[in-house]
Order: C-alpha cells, then structure tokens, then sequence
C-alpha cells in the first residue's frame, strides 16, 4: 500500500512515517520522544535509545563529509563516482542495522 493512502485506526500510535504523531525532535531519537512523552523514566531503557544514530553525508563533486549525531568524522576526496545521481546503503551481511528516514536530495 503508498504511504500517503494508509488510513490510522482509532487508538493507533504512529512513528516515523507519514503523518505520524512522533518522529525525531531536535537532537532526541523517536524511542526518546516516546519515552518522554509517555513519561517512561526505567533507567534499563535509556541503552536503547544511545543506539539510534543520526548519519548524513553529503558529497559535491568528489568531496565527501560524513556527519555522525551532527558531528563531522569524514572530509575527504573520492572521485570513484564520478557521474551523480545515484546512491546506496550498505551494511554487514552479520550486522542489524535499520535506515529510517531515508532522503536523497540534489544540491
């Protein structure tokens, strides 16, 4: 089903998608909001949300930044790619990994 055709059910809670009532605010993850927001304060929780992390990289011409929870870790030089527009995500065949609000846009 298109995301912008699905129709929320009474007493449903909606993250990270269309028309959802949470997603990230400023620098907090979902799982924050929801813990804040529900006023959910059990210590054991707090790891989980240390594990949601925020990634953008930006690339013009052959130069790469990475950005890691807003903070810089990569400014290199790569013209591998040379021809733009196209891009792809990765991970380990043994990793668990979730990309959430994945965006592309042209600069």
């Amino acid at each position: 089903m298109a995301t912008r055709e699905y129709r929320h059910q009474p007493r449903e809670l909606r993250f990270d998608m269309f028309d959802r009532e949470y997603t990230h605010q400023g620098e907090l993850c979902t799982f924050e909001v929801l813990l804040a927001r529900f006023e959910i304060t059990d210590a054991a929780l707090r790891p989980i949300a240390e594990i949601v992390h925020d990634l953008a990289i930006e690339m013009i011409g052959d130069h790469i930044d990475v950005f890691y929870d807003g903070r810089k870790v990569i400014d290199a030089h790569d013209s591998t790619f040379a021809q733009a527009g196209k891009f792809g995500v990765w991970t380990k065949a043994d990793s668990i990994i979730q990309f959430d609000d994945l965006i592309a846009t042209a600069k």
